[in-house]
């Protein structure tokens, strides 16, 4: 729901009676029924930096909903990329509340504190992918363009194969890029823009990863190259390469994007969450919110088997645990 709110949308006057506003309409209506039948606890949502949360979620919830958000954005947290996105959590006055800070200034000031960071990096760190990865996309790319690359093409750098990957507007606007480059690069000359946006019409170039649409044609001044769909969801936080993994390893996703298509895989990096920001979100939200006293926690959830009472310090004799019902999902 956040093609009201984006820049985009703004230039095109889609706010308040866009393509995703009646969705949104639903949406509300929906937690509105549910939480004043004790239905749903919780919800989270992410939004476009510039999305009303005060008037779409903070007053048009009040009755069943208290509703706290944050504003920011990774580089922010010291992510080498541009993505400033509005988070909220929404919880059912009946059975939860607040003990956080009370004012929408010192929640975003506590967020800040605990996550905020330095971003030290820049958007370069994302370009990992192999050769032959890299490859495969310039013939692929090539042959949708009905372009015959040349036969020694391996032996050049992708920036001199542009003209069978891009369309000629793409080609323009990197020229343009390049006039302004030298005022917004980094020390070490790292200058990342998206060509299917004009200058200071789209995503903010810079050393960082600029953010991302769903058809996002990233280009790296410094490594003369595209960014791949694979490395875009890299730098949305899935960990699709080891050497940018760490302890974690890589994501039981990857075996899924790897099956699909370049601009499948762009696409869902364009449409898609940065997963460590919101990590953080979810988890500065849920340390500040506690159940009510009398409230219980749902039926439903699953309850601690007696079979580990003994890790716990209970004596009792083991008895056979109960079948619970399956955990319902909360949004």
């Amino acid at each position: 729901m956040c093609t009201d709110y984006t820049p985009l949308g703004k230039r095109r006057g889609l706010q308040g009676g866009g393509v995703t506003e009646p969705m949104h309409a639903v949406w509300a209506a929906e937690r509105r029924y549910l939480a004043s039948r004790n239905m749903e606890d919780w919800f989270f949502t992410e939004n476009s930096g510039m999305y009303p949360v005060q008037d779409k979620q903070v007053e048009a919830l009040k009755g069943t909903h208290e509703v706290k958000f944050v504003v920011t954005c990774p580089t922010d947290l010291g992510f080498p990329m541009r993505r400033r996105r509005t988070f909220s959590f929404g919880f059912n006055v009946q059975r939860w509340e607040w003990h956080g800070p009370i004012s929408q200034e010192a929640i975003q000031a506590d967020f800040d504190a605990n996550f905020g960071s330095v971003c030290q990096l820049a958007g370069d760190l994302y370009l990992v992918e192999a050769d032959a990865a890299i490859h495969s996309f310039i013939e692929s790319t090539a042959a949708r363009r009905g372009r015959r690359l040349p036969a020694d093409y391996r032996e050049k750098s992708m920036r001199d194969l542009l003209p069978y990957l891009l369309p000629p507007g793409a080609l323009v606007r990197l020229g343009q890029y390049e006039k302004c480059r030298e005022d917004k690069q980094s020390l070490d000359g790292c200058f990342m823009a998206d060509l299917d946006h004009n200058v200071d019409c789209g995503p903010a170039p810079g050393p960082e990863l600029p953010s991302l649409d769903t058809h996002p044609n990233i280009f790296s001044f410094k490594a003369g190259r595209l960014a791949l769909g694979s490395e875009l969801l890299a730098a949305q936080g899935v960990d699709m390469f080891d050497c940018n993994s760490g302890r974690r390893g890589l994501s039981p996703l990857k075996p899924v994007f790897d099956q699909l298509g370049e601009s499948e895989r762009r696409f869902l990096a364009g449409n898609g969450i940065h997963i460590p920001s919101f990590a953080a979100w979810l988890l500065y939200a849920l340390s500040n919110v506690r159940l009510r006293a009398g409230s219980r926690v749902p039926r439903n959830l699953p309850q601690k088997s007696t079979a580990h009472a003994a890790d716990d310090g209970d004596e009792q004799p083991l008895k056979k645990s109960k079948v619970t019902r399956p955990l319902r999902r909360l949004e």
